[in-house]
């Protein structure tokens, strides 16, 4: 006996839509449906999450973290928001997750001499990563933007901000990072 089909999915302006007999199996918590969600969302899902973050261990976490809660929520899952539902969960949670560690005092388990060897060596081989200058608040919405190549709609679902506001933020961002490279003749 052949076994069912998990999802017919279809693709329309490069984004997933799922069909609701497929949204119906996700919603009784259906361990291949859901695994088809993983195994489709996981990575858009990890690169949302390092865009947050800003840390790839931090947003591989996070990653299995995203997932778990979604699979606990799944029977409230609406139809025809599969992605923008998954999406919103990790945002929260990534949110979440950055006000936890502003909640936690910061030490240093290094000695300082070791900081400063690491320093040298990065401006020795490595590009300065202009990305971290900027707050969150402009940092996100530009990785979204430039990295994600997301469109002010896509942004302002998963931001919950005005599209005015982002393309503002977006704008302000490219200032300070063209600044940034003039300064260092890149």
């Amino acid at each position: 006996m052949k076994e069912p089909e998990v999802s017919n999915m279809s693709r329309s302006a490069g984004s997933q839509s799922y069909d609701e007999a497929f949204v119906e199996r996700l919603r009784q918590q259906d361990v291949a449906a859901f695994e088809k969600l993983f195994d489709e969302m996981a990575d858009l899902v990890f690169a949302r999450c390092v865009a947050i973050l800003g840390d790839q261990t931090a947003a591989e976490d996070a990653t299995q973290e995203i997932f778990l809660k979604a699979y606990r929520f799944l029977p409230g899952l609406k139809p025809g928001g599969v992605k923008s539902w998954l999406m919103t969960i990790a945002r929260n949670h990534c949110f979440d997750e950055i006000r936890r560690k502003k909640r936690r005092p910061s030490c240093v388990n290094r000695p300082v001499e070791e900081l400063k060897i690491r320093t040298a060596e990065k401006d020795a081989g490595e590009s300065p990563d202009f990305m971290s200058l900027l707050p969150d608040e402009i940092r996100i919405p530009l990785m979204f933007k430039v990295v994600e190549e997301l469109n002010y709609k896509e942004i302002s679902q998963i931001l919950d901000k005005t599209e005015g506001s982002l393309r503002n933020l977006v704008c302000k961002g490219m200032k300070i990072l063209r600044k940034e490279l003039d300064a260092n003749d890149l």
